[in-house]
């Protein structure tokens, strides 16, 4: 088991700000998991930027920034076992067990018993004010208000020592504090 480092798995990663933070701080991704696409391409992006910055490859990561090479042959040159991390999915009851098997698999290739940490916050627009006042309309049935109890059902699964859930104010706000009420009840 490899104990060198303080692993974490990043759910609704986005483009991985939240994650860059905690590698600042000397964490270490075993995965990240976003739905969208596009954004995933920025992960695996900065994941590679990282892996040519610790193996004296910068000129590499250059060569891709000012287009000299696509993005297929950048991340060709990085191994398979750091860009596999990226899991593009959405977060779901249906998609829950693929995940886990998914972080699993990536704690075997980076020889990591346990995850440390969990690292996420839902998307905010169903919650925000602002996103409310966009949404009125169907704001009851947004499938996003709840996906807080799904990173409570990855905190039952991975079980870590501390977890980081950053979400926006409006959380506490929406619908009277029935959801944030629920949120501090929901057992993790």
């Amino acid at each position: 088991m490899n104990t060198n480092f303080f692993s974490y798995v990043d759910l609704f990663a986005g483009a991985s700000g939240l994650s860059e933070g905690f590698r600042l701080a000397g964490f270490q991704p075993v995965a990240h998991v976003e739905r969208d696409e596009n954004a995933c391409h920025t992960i695996r992006t900065r994941i590679a930027y990282h892996h040519c910055k610790n193996n004296n490859q910068e000129d590499f990561y250059k060569d891709y920034y000012y287009g000299k090479i696509d993005r297929d042959c950048f991340y060709s040159a990085i191994p398979f076992d750091k860009t596999d991390t990226v899991i593009n999915k959405e977060i779901s009851d249906d998609n829950f067990e693929f995940i886990i098997s998914k972080i699993d698999l990536a704690k075997k290739q980076l020889d990591v018993d346990k995850i440390f940490a969990l690292i996420g916050g839902p998307p905010c627009q169903a919650y925000s004010v602002r996103g409310r006042k966009a949404n009125e309309h169907k704001k009851k049935y947004d499938h996003r208000i709840y996906y807080y109890k799904l990173y409570a059902r990855f905190l039952r699964e991975l079980k870590p020592k501390l977890f980081v859930f950053e979400n926006v104010p409006g959380l506490i706000s929406f619908e009277g504090g029935y959801i944030f009420d629920d949120l501090r009840e929901t057992q993790a």
